[in-house]
């Protein structure tokens, strides 16, 4: 997995705010998309998001143990779905992890674009089913 890749591409989904905002649900929002319940001290984003992105990776390892079989471009889809979404979402792709299993990718595909995810956030999950499509 290109871990500098993936961060990239989480930075151009979300977007760079130094300021607190709510998102499109309502939850405090800093930095590249780090959800936020109170600020004491504001570290710097740039740790923050390091931060989430390997938590999103150990998230996305546990969901499915042989990520690792996967190419990087999938592995860095799936990283970034945890990352937008968090493990409890993700639990719910629950047949989206079965074609994974299976590396029947064109399933994987239309399982993601046939989810609430993909309605609420267009543009980033087709340019995610594309990779996974593509490998």
């Amino acid at each position: 997995m290109d871990i500098d890749r993936l961060k990239n591409r989480i930075k151009h989904h979300e977007g760079y705010s130094k300021d607190p905002y709510k998102d499109h649900l309502g939850y405090w929002t800093v930095g590249w998309g780090h959800n936020i319940h109170w600020i004491t001290e504001m570290p710097h984003h740039e740790q923050w998001l390091k931060r989430d992105v390997r938590e999103a990776i150990y998230n996305a390892q546990i969901w499915l143990p042989s990520i690792g079989e996967l190419s990087d471009t999938r592995q860095e889809v799936i990283a970034e779905m945890f990352f937008q979404m968090g493990a409890s979402r993700m639990e719910g792709f629950k047949r989206l992890r079965a074609a994974l299993q299976d590396k029947d990718f064109e399933r994987a595909a239309y399982e993601m674009n046939d989810s609430r995810w993909a309605n609420q956030t267009p543009v980033r999950a087709q340019e995610l089913i594309t990779l996974m499509r593509e490998g």
